[in-house]
């Protein structure tokens, strides 16, 4: 009988990068010109100043120390943007209407005698008061070349609804579709719609295989243990402790080979970004995966002019 022991499967964390979904020339200048209102009621005037702002921060900021301590090669800097049309080989733009409706209603629901006082004996109606808003929020976001050749667009929207009844008077503070319009604005704004010019970064979260000890070397198997613990024991105090976990898998590997223990290091590797040493040990594992997925994407960033850099365990 073949003696083996199971380490429950760890989970290592990290962060997934993706090119942008609308993916331009290297080098390029890009105009945020804004986005107008088409509507006929009073637009919401902070709506374009949003997502203006918003779409300037994710090609000007850089990721935070924490994603770039993972990977290193984490880049969201592609494209200049500058002040004028004049000066860009780019424009976003856009548009944008909402619509509201507020009606009020109120309609008898019973009826009651009233049991003292100076009407006791006569008949009252229970009336209620309803009031319900529909507000509807929608757009376009759209990129064009200098020459205003459109070469992407992507709608938006969202939609909320709110009532509020009250019984014998009307509600004493009415629903205010204005502050609804421009939540509803704000949400969009912030809902990452902005991510389609610039790298988006997403948390990623990778399940280990569990390892089965198949050597009758009680030496060897004493050691994998040990190793095993250890990488529980980091992984429970850190998810994100790939460079280190890497580095247990890696003696592992070196003390009874396995498909389980190459397809650990591969994972390893790519929380780390190291797509390359990834693709080698996922590949000799046999074990299927997203490598050439992940491979594909960062090629867009490698092609935008973005350095590649491959940290080891």
């Amino acid at each position: 009988m073949t003696l083996f022991q199971a380490v429950n499967a760890q989970t290592v964390s990290t962060y997934s990068i993706k090119a942008p979904v609308c993916v331009l020339e290297k080098d390029a200048k890009v105009y945020i010109e804004g986005f107008n209102y088409t509507g006929t009621e009073t637009g919401d005037a902070n709506f374009s100043k949003k997502m203006s702002n918003n779409i300037t921060s994710n090609l000007t900021q850089g990721f935070n120390s924490k994603i770039l301590s993972m990977i290193p090669w984490a880049n969201n800097k592609l494209y200049t943007v500058v002040q004028s049309a004049g000066e860009a080989t780019h424009i976003v733009y856009g548009d944008f209407t909402h619509t509201a409706s507020a009606p009020v209603s109120n309609k008898k629901t019973g009826k009651a005698i009233i049991t003292d006082g100076a009407f006791t004996g006569l008949y009252v109606h229970y009336l209620t008061f309803s009031e319900s808003a529909d507000v509807n929020f929608s757009g376009n976001l759209k990129v064009k070349k200098a020459d205003n050749t459109d070469i992407y667009s992507q709608k938006f929207g969202k939609q909320t609804k709110a009532n509020q009844t009250s019984q014998f008077v009307p509600a004493k503070k009415a629903l205010d579709v204005n502050r609804s319009i421009a939540s509803l604005g704000t949400q969009i704004a912030n809902s990452g719609l902005y991510g389609i010019m610039g790298v988006q970064v997403f948390n990623q979260n990778y399940k280990l295989k569990k390892i089965k000890i198949e050597t009758k070397d009680k030496a060897a198997k004493k050691q994998i243990k040990a190793l095993q613990k250890n990488i529980k024991k980091t992984l429970k105090s850190n998810q994100y402790s790939a460079k280190e976990t890497g580095k247990y898998l890696l003696e592992i590997l070196s003390l009874e080979k396995s498909a389980n223990t190459q397809y650990n290091i591969g994972i390893c590797y790519i929380a780390i970004g190291n797509y390359t040493k990834a693709k080698e040990y996922l590949d000799a594992s046999g074990i299927g995966n997203n490598i050439d997925d992940l491979i594909n994407e960062r090629k867009k960033l490698e092609n935008l002019g973005v350095e590649i850099i491959e940290n080891d365990f």
